[in-house]
Formats: structure tokens, C-alpha cells, sequence
């Protein structure tokens, strides 16, 4: 079926089909599927160009002289299975050329039947998508670069806030540290007055509170980090964990009489990793418990509901609405409203975080009656082995 020397005719020359076929850019291969072994009968220009191949190297032969080191076992044998079963076939494939180049093969099979429906012949058409799988790498790589740039840029400006975090209250402990000290030495001489003595006084109580204050961000970075190593996720049963939240929170509760209710179908189960989504609750239920504090009547209530292969929980408290201006700092990290050394601020940034690194989201949403939290998490697909925490 070598079209070299055809002869050329006008319309009624049989011919033109094969020569239509000899124009195509991408490479043709017909095979006989009637002969042992499923020979090729037929290759045209496009190709000879592509793969460097003449007729002689390739009619008679089975096209399995092209598959090389790379590969895929998987793609063959699902050529194999369709050559099997008469069906078309679709799939990129690595390929080598003649001179031992691979190259990535968009190939393309089909039966050919004849009036009895019997396969005749196989046609494949191959087109060379190297330059797009390369681009389509190039890409990837350059995602992955940014990413982690990205990540590099995250950690640099977090290491940044931790170390002006720690470097203010540092600075404070330096400072009365040394005025402690020079009072102490007058003390000696029995130069200590009564304001000397309360001025001491105040110093060692600011060392106290700025030493409160570094050592909770040690600890929360060392939670932030330990949580974030990348531990399995699980099945996880609501019900267990608000519960798990509850109990590290139920002396304050007690004390305070804050009246936690959960409103929720015991069924529903969330996938993801135990330890951040229970610091995630822990946290989200502590600052509940703090804008209910000083009120009169205290209640936070969970709810719960699944909305397609989403689980939506709302831990709401009965406090003052957050202001506009506090709403859109909540989720920063090391701000807090607190008094030094009773909050780092990294508390809703870390909760945040970590919602986040379990595929869900977590938002602040408020109206007159109070504040809520919401959290998105996926529903677990397997609710039937769920964690205890």
C-alpha cells in the first residue's frame, strides 16, 4: 500500500483516498488483523516524519517495536485488551523514535469491519504531543516552585511575628530585670524606699506577665507544629469530639455557668485528622466561653447539619456582636483583645490553619444576637467506623 509512484487521476481515480491519507500531518499505521500477529500494511508520511521510520524498517512487523524502557506495562496491556475485544482505544503513551528518542504518542485505535462485521484491519493515529506534555511539566514544576515559595513566604512572615512577639515582652522582662536588680543592690545600702519597694514590685509582676506571655507562644507554636506533621485523617464522630472539647473546658464552664448545648443528629461524622480538628474545637469553644464571661445569661450552642459532602457546624455564643474592625482581624495572627499575657493571638489563626489543611474553611458570621463560628469540613464517606476522642 506504498503510494510512492501512484499514478495522478482526476475524480474517478481510486487512488485519492490513499493520497488524502499521505497528506495528513499526523502519523497513520493500518494493521491486518487477519494475519498472525496483526502486521502493519500501512504507514503514511506523517508517520515516517514523527518517528523516523521507512516502510521497510516497519511493514510486516507488529507495532510493538516502538515501546521502549518507559513505557507503561498499564497503557500496553490495555491496548492488548482492546485489540482483544474489537474496541477503540484512546490513551498517551510513550514512544521511541528510530534513533532511540522517546516521545510522548497521542494514539488513537479503531476496528475496521466488513460487511459481516468482521475486524479487517486496525488504524491508528498517533500524534507527537511531546512539546504539550513538556509544557504541561514545565507548568507543574513551576506550580510546585511557587507553592513552595509560597510556603517559604508563609513560614518566613510567621517566624517574623513570632520573633517580634517574643523580642516586645523579652524587651519589658530586659528592662525591669535590670531595674530589679539596681533596686535590690539600693536595698542593700538601706536606700530601698517605700516607692522603690513598689516600683520593685511592679517590675517583678511585668516580668511575670511578659514571662506568661512568651512562654504561651512557645506553646502554641509548638502545637501549631506538632498537629501540623501530617498525621492520617479519620472518621470522626461529631458528638465525641464537641464532647472531647467540652470536658477540657468544664471546669470554666462549671464556675462560670455557661450552658453548652449541642443540637445535632448523633450520625454525623467529619473526615479529618484528630489532633488539629480537637485543638481547632478547644479553641473555638474558649473564645465562646470568653464573650460570655461577664454577662448575665451565658449560653453557646453547636449545631450541625450535612449539606451534600459538606458538614457545616456553627459554634454560636451569646456574647456582643464582634465590631466591623475586630471581624476583620480575628483570624490574624498574634491579634487579640486581651489584656498582655492572657492571649498570644495565634489561637483562630492556628484554628484557621488547620481547618484549612483538612480541606475545610472557618469563618466569623455575626448579627444582633450574638457571634458564630462556622465550619466546613467534608463528611466522612465511611460513617460506619468512626474515632472515639
Amino acid at each position: 500500500m506504498n503510494l510512492n509512484g501512484l499514478p495522478q487521476g482526476g475524480p474517478q481515480d481510486e487512488n485519492w483516498k490513499l493520497r488524502a491519507l499521505e497528506c495528513a500531518s499526523e502519523g497513520i499505521v493500518i494493521t491486518d488483523a487477519l494475519q498472525p500477529d496483526n502486521p502493519i500494511v500501512y504507514v503514511n508520511q506523517g508517520f515516517r516524519t514523527i518517528t523516523g521510520y521507512k516502510d521497510s524498517d516497519v511493514l510486516g512487523k507488529n507495532c510493538r517495536f516502538m515501546r521502549g524502557q518507559e513505557t507503561a506495562e498499564k497503557t500496553t496491556e490495555n491496548i492488548r485488551e482492546a485489540l482483544r475485544s474489537g474496541q477503540p482505544f484512546s490513551s498517551e503513551i510513550v514512544n521511541y523514535r528510530k534513533n532511540g528518542d522517546r516521545f510522548w504518542n497521542q494514539l488513537h485505535i479503531s476496528p475496521v469491519r466488513d460487511a459481516s462485521k468482521r475486524i479487517t484491519h486496525f488504524v491508528g493515529i498517533q500524534l507527537d504531543v511531546t512539546r504539550l506534555k513538556e509544557a504541561e511539566k514545565e507548568l507543574e514544576q513551576s506550580r510546585e516552585r511557587l507553592a513552595i515559595a509560597e510556603s517559604f513566604r508563609s513560614v518566613s512572615e510567621m517566624a517574623a511575628g513570632v520573633a517580634h512577639e517574643i523580642n516586645n515582652p523579652m524587651c519589658v522582662i530586659y528592662h525591669r530585670a535590670r531595674q530589679a536588680l539596681r533596686l535590690l543592690k539600693e536595698k542593700e545600702h538601706g536606700k530601698l524606699s517605700e516607692a522603690d519597694r513598689q516600683e520593685l514590685k511592679v517590675g517583678l509582676e511585668s516580668i511575670e506577665t511578659m514571662g506568661a506571655r512568651v512562654s504561651a507562644i512557645v506553646r502554641e507554636m509548638q502545637v501549631f507544629t506538632s498537629a501540623s506533621k501530617g498525621s492520617p485523617r479519620e472518621v470522626i464522630a461529631l458528638g465525641n469530639l464537641v464532647d472531647s472539647a467540652v470536658a477540657m473546658h468544664r471546669t470554666a464552664a462549671k464556675i462560670l455557668s455557661i450552658n453548652v448545648t449541642k443540637a445535632f443528629s448523633p450520625d454525623i461524622a467529619v473526615e479529618a485528622n484528630a489532633l488539629q480538628l480537637e485543638h481547632v474545637f478547644s479553641n473555638l469553644l474558649a473564645n465562646a466561653i470568653d464573650a460570655v464571661t461577664s454577662l448575665e445569661s451565658r449560653e453557646i450552642t453547636v449545631t450541625a447539619q450535612q449539606l451534600g459532602d459538606r458538614v457545616e457546624i456553627r459554634i454560636r455564643d451569646s456574647g456582643p456582636r464582634i465590631s466591623d474592625d475586630i471581624a476583620g482581624r480575628v483570624f490574624m495572627p498574634f491579634f487579640t483583645t486581651k489584656d498582655p499575657g492572657k492571649g498570644t493571638g495565634l489561637g483562630l489563626a492556628i484554628a484557621r490553619s488547620f481547618a484549612e489543611q483538612n480541606s475545610g474553611e472557618l469563618s466569623l458570621e455575626r448579627d444582633v444576637r450574638g457571634n458564630t463560628f462556622l465550619l466546613s469540613l467534608p463528611k466522612a464517606k465511611n460513617q460506619g467506623a468512626s474515632h472515639n476522642s
